[in-house]
């Protein structure tokens, strides 16, 4: 049986804020978080939807493309990801809740090719779903959101334990983490409930 192909929303190139250097970001479309301030609110079904531009006008948002059509496409940026010390970067949605033998197959063979790969991720996702990508990854960048477990909960429509624990267990295996914390006012910012223990995973 043919492995099961996540839908994927964009593929931008010359990106410079999703990792180190120049990058390709392919974007997956799906993710088990349900959080207000998603800059990708787009990225949050897991299907083809119509989704409403500015102008009024609208666009089908999701594509199918197979594993050797995203590494032919990242592949043509080559040079500027050795020039750069870039690479890339696959982001969402949640890359980590889509098929998983997809996405480790497609890991897999970017870092074939010579291509730095790093994944972005909420860190929602069972740890399972990081030991494929593992030994191809280069670095996650790691999206906390709050790091109390009722108001994420009250926010994101789930606990933290698992995302902390999963943070841990990477850091544990020698991954390459890149924490990130998207304040919103109000929300998570606080100094003492919400940026302390930020602070205090980037000393650990």
């Amino acid at each position: 049986m043919a492995e099961k192909r996540p839908l994927v929303f964009n593929v931008q190139k010359f990106s410079v804020h999703d990792g180190p250097g120049i990058r390709t970001t392919i974007f997956f479309k799906g993710c088990p978080l349900a959080y207000p301030w998603c800059h990708n609110p787009e990225s949050q079904r897991f299907e083809v939807e119509r989704m409403e531009r500015s102008d009024g006008g609208q666009d089908e948002v999701g594509t199918y493309y197979s594993v050797a059509e995203l590494v032919r496409q990242s592949v043509q940026d080559q040079i500027f990801y050795e020039r750069s010390g870039g690479g890339v970067t696959l982001s969402g949605g949640e890359v980590l809740a889509q098929p998983m033998g997809y996405i480790a197959g497609l890991v897999r063979a970017l870092a074939e090719k010579g291509i730095s790969v790093g994944i972005d991720t909420s860190g929602a996702v069972p740890f399972t779903a990081f030991e494929p990508v593992l030994p191809y990854t280069d670095f996650f960048l790691y999206d906390m959101k709050l790091f109390d477990a009722e108001r994420h909960r009250q926010y994101m429509g789930q606990g933290n334990r698992q995302i902390l624990e999963n943070m841990k267990r990477l850091s544990d295996a020698g991954a390459g983490l890149y924490l990130r914390l998207i304040m919103v006012d109000g929300v998570n910012t606080d100094g003492d409930r919400d940026i302390r223990p930020f602070q205090d995973c980037l000393q650990a």
